[in-house]
């Protein structure tokens, strides 16, 4: 997929082992042939209260994003909302202390991570983020059994950080939350592509960004 539109530069890489490009179709072409589904894209404007002068990214990052109790607190009602009305939810995060964060306001969420150092679960629940005798995250069997309970809706709402940025198959997934606030060519086609796969009863996929 994207084959002429490769962030990694690959282009050349990926035609020497696959061979020539031999079809190109747009996204609306494969739409109306019934390969895709069709995304709608909800804006959600976040607020918050914090004024950052700070320049590293990381503090910004952590302040205005991460951190940001009042952006948190509106996508997990927008996400609450949509799973109220019978709809799978995945919220994407680039990290564990975010996944944490919005789980705490979205207490039923399953926030999915791989297991944290010692020294970090531990400023973890500094944070008062984690739950007594919570797991600090999950090993990749367990990171398989949560994905399979999540394909099968057995989980509606799901928190995630970039463990599952890549590589995953939801086809009967409804809507995906943008929390990871990262604005690339890859995120923007690779996370909005969750929504992408065709599933019977399932109208739309809505992303939420």
């Amino acid at each position: 997929a994207n084959q002429n539109d490769r962030a990694d530069g690959a282009n050349l890489w990926i035609e020497g082992f696959y061979g020539p490009v031999v079809q190109e179709r747009t996204y609306q072409e494969n739409r109306l042939a019934g390969d895709v589904c069709h995304i709608r894209v909800t804006p959600l404007s976040t607020s918050g209260t914090h004024a950052v002068k700070r320049r590293s990214n990381n503090v910004r990052d952590r302040l205005l994003i991460t951190q940001n109790h009042s952006r948190n607190r509106e996508i997990a009602a927008i996400a609450r909302q949509r799973v109220e009305a019978g709809r799978q939810v995945l919220i994407l995060v680039k990290t564990t202390e975010h996944a944490l964060q919005i789980r705490y306001w979205l207490p039923e969420a399953i926030a999915v991570f791989k297991t944290a150092t010692p020294d970090r679960w531990e400023q973890l629940t500094r944070l008062n983020i984690t739950r007594p005798g919570e797991q600090p995250g999950y090993n990749d069997k367990q990171l398989q059994e949560v994905q399979e309970k999540f394909r099968s809706r057995h989980y509606m709402v799901v928190i995630a950080n970039s463990v599952w940025f890549k590589g995953k198959d939801f086809p009967s997934l409804d809507v995906v939350v943008r929390g990871d606030a990262i604005s690339t060519a890859v995120a923007n086609t690779q996370l909005s592509g969750r929504l992408s796969r065709t599933y019977e009863g399932k109208p739309y996929g809505e992303l939420i960004d």
